[in-house]
C-alpha cells in the first residue's frame, strides 16, 4: 500500500500559506513565475540585505569583509558541484 505525505507538517516552514482569505485557509496554484518561500529563506534573505548588502572585494568594511564571506563560499560550492 503506497505511503501518503502528510504535507500540514510541511506547510509550518511556508508562512505565506498560513495566510487566511474570508475566514478560510488561502490557496496558491503556484506556476515557474512565482512560488512560497520557506522562512529560513526569508531569514537568510533579510539578514543578508541587513548586513552585507554591498559590491563585494570593494574598499570598504561591508563590501571588504562581510558581503565577500557570505558570497564566496557559495561561489566555491557551486564550483564543485559544477564539475
Amino acid at each position: 500500500m503506497p505511503q501518503t505525505l502528510d504535507l500540514s507538517s510541511y506547510r509550518r516552514y511556508f508562512p505565506s500559506l498560513a495566510q487566511m482569505v474570508d475566514n478560510k485557509q488561502a490557496i496558491y496554484f503556484d506556476n515557474p513565475g512565482g512560488t512560497q518561500v520557506a522562512q529560513q529563506v526569508i531569514d537568510a534573505m533579510v539578514a543578508y540585505f541587513r548586513e552585507a548588502n554591498a559590491n563585494t572585494h570593494g574598499a570598504f568594511i561591508t563590501s571588504r569583509g562581510r558581503a565577500s564571506r557570505r558570497r564566496d563560499p557559495g561561489h566555491a560550492r557551486h564550483a564543485r558541484e559544477d564539475r
